[in-house]
């Protein structure tokens, strides 16, 4: 017998995935905003550059204006993409890899705008989540809505600096606390 899948079409599903794909458009539509021209966030210019140097060895960022653990994950992205650019053939060696980031470091600030993206909109799922657990599947839908649409959070979830996911980190947070 065939799994029944209506389920998915009524409201407790699709409103927030609605609100979701809404979230996700919003954050990653201009995710090139800028480019290639690196200076246009000086905070991306000091994310990228320190995640850099921890890729290079260097582990202690020295610097602590941002909440490090952002620059190790940007460190460990870089070097996923390093290592699929090199069994793919863009680079044949890091010497490539730095070159082509010299000459263009778009790549590097599109990874680190990705992933922002990506949290911004997980957040609106943990607003939802967080939401439905306070007061209900309403409340949760609101939430997510004022969220997804809200201008600084939309903003923000396009550069590769530490706000956004400093704010879906402390929502996971607060969602677990209240589950606890």
């Amino acid at each position: 017998m065939a799994p029944d899948r209506s389920k998915y079409l009524s409201p407790d599903y699709l409103i927030p995935a609605i609100l979701l794909a809404l979230a996700a458009v919003l954050r990653y539509w201009g995710l090139s905003f800028g480019l290639p021209h690196d200076h246009c966030r000086p905070d991306e210019v000091f994310m990228v550059h320190k995640a850099l140097s921890i890729g290079s060895g260097e582990l202690n960022p020295h610097e602590f204006y941002y909440p490090t653990l952002h620059l190790y994950i940007f460190a460990v992205l870089f070097a996923v993409y390093y290592v699929c650019g090199y069994i793919l053939g863009a680079f044949s060696g890091l010497q490539d890899f730095a070159i082509g980031f010299f000459l263009d470091p778009s790549s590097f600030h599109l990874i680190g705008r990705a992933l922002s993206a990506l949290l911004g909109a997980a957040s609106v799922w943990l607003v939802y989540w967080l939401g439905r657990i306070l007061d209900g599947r309403r409340a949760g839908c609101v939430s997510a809505l004022l969220l997804a649409v809200c201008f600084l959070h939309v903003r923000d979830s396009h550069f590769a600096t530490t706000d956004v996911p400093a704010a879906f980190h402390l929502l996971a947070l607060c969602g677990l606390v209240l589950r606890y």
